[in-house]
């Protein structure tokens, strides 16, 4: 393997750039960018999870979300709330898409923290209430849209499957706060196009 990093002026180290431009086996490459499609975005699954939080959990159900990377206040927050997070997102090369594009399966791995505060609290199954609601939304086979949000066209790119309940329990409490977790596999297949 080439040292990517070679002797310059006045025998300083440099960067060998003909390594990007030829690649490592000398052969010349294409000067064009390879640009990711919006199915390759990350932030286009993010936002349109967001989204379908938002619309569903907390437009229709009452329930507060503290989204990550937004400030939450659960002092404000009501009597309960929800932490979604992106736990892992796992790409795998299945093999030729179609004529011009590869395929790849996407793996998502989509968790659900519920937080309940214990002086709120009037009923022993709170958390478990609260789990119910959101799980009737995210039952396998259950289709989220996955928006070209990036570009802010809004247009449906493809659906993310539930395919799996990966976990689902409750948390050991503390002083304040009755907790459940709840964790699901999302997946959708994305078409890339052939660099070459």
């Amino acid at each position: 393997m080439p040292n990517l990093v070679t002797k310059g002026f006045g025998n300083q180290d440099r960067f060998d750039s003909s390594i990007v431009t030829k690649g490592l086996g000398g052969v010349e490459k294409s000067s064009a960018a390879i640009v990711l499609n919006a199915l390759s975005l990350l932030d286009n699954i993010k936002r349109s999870l967001d989204k379908y939080m938002q619309s569903n959990i907390y437009e229709t159900e009452g329930i507060d979300i503290d989204y990550e990377g937004l400030p939450f206040d659960n002092i404000k927050a009501g009597v309960s709330w929800v932490k979604p997070r992106i736990v892992e997102i796992e790409n795998k090369y299945l093999r030729q898409g179609s004529e011009t594009q590869y395929g790849e399966s996407v793996n998502i791995t989509y968790q659900m923290s519920i937080y309940s505060k214990k002086s709120g609290v009037t009923i022993t199954d709170q958390s478990y209430l609260i789990r119910d609601t959101i799980a009737n939304y995210f039952k396998v086979g259950e289709d989220i849209p996955l928006e070209n949000l990036v570009d802010g066209n809004s247009n449906d790119l493809a659906n993310m499957r539930v395919r799996d309940i990966l976990l689902d329990g409750p948390l050991p409490d503390d002083m304040k706060f009755q907790k459940y977790v709840i964790e699901w596999l999302l997946n959708f297949t994305r078409l890339t196009n052939n660099p070459n």
